[in-house]
């Protein structure tokens, strides 16, 4: 035999146990009429999409971290294919749950990571329940990847073409906010905890964040260190949505100034004492800024009398002149015992 067919015939081996080994899950693909399908799948659709996610998250569930992250990517793929219709989004999403409950319970972290990572794509009713599996894992990326499968719903509900959210149902989405804060959960957690109830319109949500401001000062008293990136977008967006509103409520404001008060002087008692870490820093000068704007935008739409030289406490954050915060800091409390807020030292302390 000449060395060019030895060649030849090595290649075409080692070709064909390629194709078998891929082939169970490369040449598999979900057809396009099932992709554009109105009211129903038929049965032949149907079984073309279970093979389709059955072969995919079998290798996720595999857990070897190539197909981990091949497979995500495949069933991603199709959430995301323009032109699919509601229909098919709703069949596959329900493919795809009826396989999410192994992956969910896996021993590797890289699967269970994955697992709610898809789920953020789940539209079927019955994936709230993976959902609510992942908000309690010990791992803070499954936690958070759960969090943001719920930030998506809500989303996708509250959408501007959405189909709207039921105050039934967005009071439970409030509740399951606060389990995720009652476990003092990590910054990108608590965060997307904070944009969720953003998304709400029922009295409940605004309260809620409110509520969850006040509660985590307790927290960042025992962790220093901690970054301040969840109260902060919590402050940035309460102070923007009520400053535009003409006839905001009187005692949210008083709740958000009294907050916004607590925290200034919080990290200000912390940075005057130098016992903010360098890598910290940044965070946390910027969350005092935004507390001291907030008192400022609050206090100007009640027009109450403010202390002098908050316009300079920018500067003085930037160039660390903690001693010049002193007398703001002390001024706000006036503020605040005095007319319209006419809160008490217990108040503010």
């Amino acid at each position: 035999m000449t060395l060019a067919r030895r060649i030849s015939n090595i290649a075409a081996v080692a070709f064909t146990i390629a194709g078998l080994l891929s082939s169970p899950v490369s040449a598999q693909q979900i057809a396009q009429d099932a992709k554009v399908a109105e009211g129903s799948l038929t049965a032949d659709q149907t079984q073309n999409v279970r093979d389709f996610v059955e072969a995919w998250m079998g290798r996720l569930i595999g857990g070897d971290p190539a197909e981990v992250t091949e497979s995500r990517n495949a069933i991603l793929r199709e959430f995301r294919t323009p032109g699919i219709t509601e229909t098919f989004r709703e069949a596959f999403s329900e493919e795809v749950s009826r396989m999410m409950g192994e992956a969910v319970q896996a021993q590797s972290d890289l699967v269970r990571i994955n697992a709610m990572i898809i789920a953020t794509q789940l539209t079927n009713e019955g994936a709230e329940q993976f959902l609510n599996a992942g908000l309690s894992d010990d791992n803070a990326a499954v936690q958070y990847w759960s969090a943001k499968a719920y930030q998506e719903r809500v989303d996708r509900a509250t959408a501007d073409d959405g189909p709207g959210m039921p105050a039934a149902e967005q009071r439970a989405v409030i509740g399951k906010v606060n389990a995720i804060f009652a476990n003092d959960p990590s910054t990108p957690v608590a965060r997307v905890g904070v944009e969720i109830l953003s998304k709400l319109d029922v009295p409940g949500a605004r309260a809620a964040m409110l509520s969850l401001l006040h509660d985590r000062i307790a927290y960042h008293a025992a962790n220093p260190q901690a970054s301040y990136l969840a109260e902060e977008t919590a402050i940035q967006l309460l102070t923007a949505e009520i400053s535009r509103e003409r006839r905001a409520d009187a005692d949210q404001i008083a709740e958000l100034v009294r907050a916004a008060y607590r925290y200034f002087v919080q990290i200000h008692g912390e940075l005057l004492a130098g016992n903010i870490l360098d890598g910290s820093m940044a965070g946390h000068k910027a969350m005092l800024d935004w507390c001291n704007k907030c008192l400022q935008a609050m206090g100007a739409k009640v027009e109450a009398n403010m202390p002098a030289d908050t316009a300079e406490v920018n500067d003085w954050i930037r160039l660390n002149e903690w001693d010049d915060i002193t007398n703001v800091a002390a001024g706000w409390r006036l503020t605040l015992m005095g007319e319209p807020f006419n809160m008490t030292a217990d108040d503010l302390d």
